[in-house]
């Protein structure tokens, strides 16, 4: 089973940011872990536009100062009202991309990020942070709505496709299950129906429903074939009244460096759920394998 014992926390003091860090609070208190925050100055907003005569000399420093100083404060508040050990990071860069390293770095165990409403036009482009911060991080997200704040997870639905990756998924969340006492609605999905592929998901979803009621984990299933996925998820989630959806993160392989999948993103986007993504770990594999490539000089 695995342990969650660090949590790192993006934080902008925005209402989502708070959201997710009332999230994570509540997470830390539940499995004794250890609270990261991080605020991240996007280098990109301190670049002058054209005919603006700023100079930037020094601004880049005195930012990271005054923000860590109030993240600081944030995160003193923070420990000594909820008796959470509680760290801080400041920091500048592309954001999606500092927070990743931070949390290899931290060996983090969950990211826990708030989202954009639901409504924004933004959520639309795949340029949004929380995606690319999915995109890019090699651990777990959470996503948490800007709507809502969430502390606990009861009621969880965890989507399966023929990726068949249960087993990982379950693995981590065994634990936010334990410490929740939650019940898991699991929903098998498919574009079509293929009897070989649907006589495989149902094997492994079957055995790990029954694995669950071996520890006393309330569990059903049932399945869904047709074109809109996310649309299933989306809408059973409502009628189970869902806290938490776990999901597989995947991507268009052949634009994999710019686009997330389509299925992810919708039901982050248009759900007012928490939003648990876990990438399956043959792809988290390939994407440290290209970190490292990235990071190697190539030899001459």
């Amino acid at each position: 089973m695995n342990i969650i014992k660090n949590i790192l926390v993006p934080v902008n003091f925005s209402k989502s940011s708070k959201n997710a860090v009332t999230t994570a609070i509540a997470m830390c208190k539940r499995h004794d872990a250890e609270l990261h925050l991080m605020h991240i100055i996007d280098t990109e907003q301190l670049i002058p536009t054209a005919g603006m005569n700023i100079p930037l000399t020094g601004l880049e420093d005195k930012m990271i100062y005054e923000l860590n100083q109030k993240l600081k404060q944030y995160a003193q508040e923070i420990s000594s009202a909820e008796g959470l050990v509680c760290h801080t990071y400041c920091d500048s860069g592309f954001v999606p991309y500092a927070i990743s390293e931070k949390a290899k770095a931290l060996n983090a165990d969950l990211i826990v990020i708030g989202g954009r409403n639901k409504n924004s036009v933004s959520n639309l482009l795949p340029g949004n942070t929380a995606y690319n911060v999915v995109k890019q991080a090699l651990q777990p997200v959470l996503i948490v709505p800007a709507t809502s704040k969430s502390i606990s997870f009861k009621n969880i639905l965890m989507p399966v496709r023929p990726i068949l990756n249960i087993a990982e998924k379950y693995e981590f969340i065994k634990p936010i299950i334990k410490k929740n006492g939650a019940s898991v609605f699991v929903l098998g999905a498919a574009n079509e129906y293929q009897p070989q592929k649907y006589q495989a998901m149902k094997n492994v979803i079957s055995k790990t429903v029954e694995d669950m009621g071996k520890h006393n984990v309330p569990a059903e299933h049932e399945y869904y074939f047709g074109s809109k996925l996310a649309d299933a998820v989306i809408e059973k989630s409502k009628k189970l009244r869902a806290d938490l959806i776990v999901i597989t993160t995947t991507f268009n392989r052949s634009i994999k460096q710019f686009f997330v999948g389509s299925y992810t993103r919708k039901i982050a986007n248009n759900n007012s759920t928490p939003v648990l993504c876990i990438k399956p770990y043959n792809m988290v594999l390939e994407d440290y394998d290209m970190k490292m490539q990235l990071k190697t000089p190539a030899l001459s």
